[in-house]
C-alpha cells in the first residue's frame, strides 16, 4: 500500500536517534538560549544558557528527563533550576 506522498509506509520508527544530540540554539518562553541536549538510552539530559555562552561556563541551566515504562521523571542537576552548572559532561553532573 502506498501513501499519500507515493512512498510505503514504514514499521516501527525509522528515525535513529544518535547516542548523543546537541542543538546549539533554541526558544523557549518568549527568549532565545543556547541549548545542549544528551541522549543516552533513555535518559535525555537538557541544558539551557545565555546565547554565546561556553560549555565549561557555570551558567548552564541543567534537567534529566527518564523514560521508565509508562512513567517520565524529571529531575534537575543540583535539585534546583538554577543557571549554575557547567554543559561540559552532562551525564557526570548530580541530579535530584
Amino acid at each position: 500500500m502506498i501513501n499519500l506522498h507515493g512512498r510505503m509506509p514504514t514499521r516501527g520508527n525509522p528515525l535513529r536517534i544518535p547516542e548523543i544530540v546537541e542543538v546549539q540554539s533554541g526558544f523557549i518562553e518568549d527568549r532565545h538560549f543556547a541549548q545542549k541536549i544528551t541522549i543516552v538510552g533513555n535518559t535525555y539530559y537538557l541544558a539551557y544558557a545565555a546565547l554565546g555562552s561556553s560549555q565549561a561556563s557555570a551558567v548552564w541551566q541543567v534537567k534529566k528527563i527518564d523514560f521508565v515504562g509508562a512513567d517520565i521523571l524529571f529531575t534537575w542537576c543540583d535539585g534546583d533550576d538554577l543557571f549554575n552548572n557547567v554543559a561540559t559532561d552532562l551525564t557526570a553532573l548530580s541530579y535530584s
